[in-house]
């Protein structure tokens, strides 16, 4: 489990109980609450100078605990653990605006206390350039999971032979993975030097990238015939990759 520190960020990806079909990354730390929406990327935020100014009638508990506290359970959500001593969960409130509800418990000589906290997290202005990058960032981690899944005999020139059709898989998907992160790569660069809505430009990549991978799924067929062939494929791919010719890597 991640363990937080008052001088770094706990960060990482949850689901809320009361949103299951939205993945949240999540950074945590001593002042601040900063949530993105992973598939629109709507971003928010809560600065907390004082956890008191944001606790239900008595808690009453040192800022420091508090935040702790917090970022340890977003780190057992993130690691798909169920906390014993506390509770947080996302709601929906008016104007775009989300709460975070975050509960402890406390058991003291047969005596149990649930301190509780409610965070209003403000919706931050997200420029169109940050929405493409970050779309970029996922594509790239995406990419290298699909790196880590790419058979051994692939990368290393073993003659070993494996199932045609998961050769066949793996390779599209990588194929498929790298043309996306070209697209979006193009993408970026289009609307900084034309003003592009950003809105068209992702509809693009979007009808782009299912048309690539249709197209790799009814040409790997001829593939299937040589296992060789697709493994020196995927090689030279990987080798793109690393070397960095496959598009634009941007940083947080």
């Amino acid at each position: 489990m991640a363990e937080p520190t008052k001088t770094t960020d706990t960060k990482g990806k949850v689901i809320f109980s009361s949103q299951r079909n939205a993945v949240f990354c999540f950074v945590v730390n001593s002042d601040k609450i900063w949530l993105e929406q992973q598939d629109t990327k709507k971003q928010w935020e809560c600065i907390v100078s004082s956890a008191n100014d944001f606790a239900l009638k008595g808690a009453g508990i040192p800022h420091a605990i508090v935040m702790d506290y917090l970022a340890m359970s977003f780190g057992c959500i993130s690691e798909g653990h169920k906390g014993t001593n506390s509770e947080v969960d996302l709601i929906e409130m008016s104007d775009n605006r989300l709460r975070l509800d975050f509960s402890l418990k406390f058991a003291i000589s047969g005596v149990v206390w649930k301190p509780e906290y409610q965070f209003v997290l403000q919706p931050l202005e997200v420029s169109e350039t940050q929405v493409l990058e970050a779309k970029l960032v996922d594509a790239e981690e995406h990419l290298e999971r699909l790196h880590a899944i790419v058979p051994a005999w692939a990368l290393g020139g073993d003659d070993r032979i494996v199932p045609r059709n998961q050769t066949a898989l793996q390779f599209a998907a990588l194929s498929g993975a790298k043309l996306w992160f070209y697209v979006c790569g193009l993408a970026k660069w289009t609307l900084e030097r034309s003003g592009t809505s950003v809105d068209t430009a992702i509809e693009w990549i979007e009808i782009t990238f299912y048309k690539a991978t249709a197209l790799a799924a009814v040409s790997w067929y001829a593939v299937w015939g040589s296992v060789k062939r697709a493994g020196g494929a995927v090689r030279n791919l990987v080798e793109d990759k690393i070397a960095g010719k496959g598009g634009y890597y941007p940083s947080h």
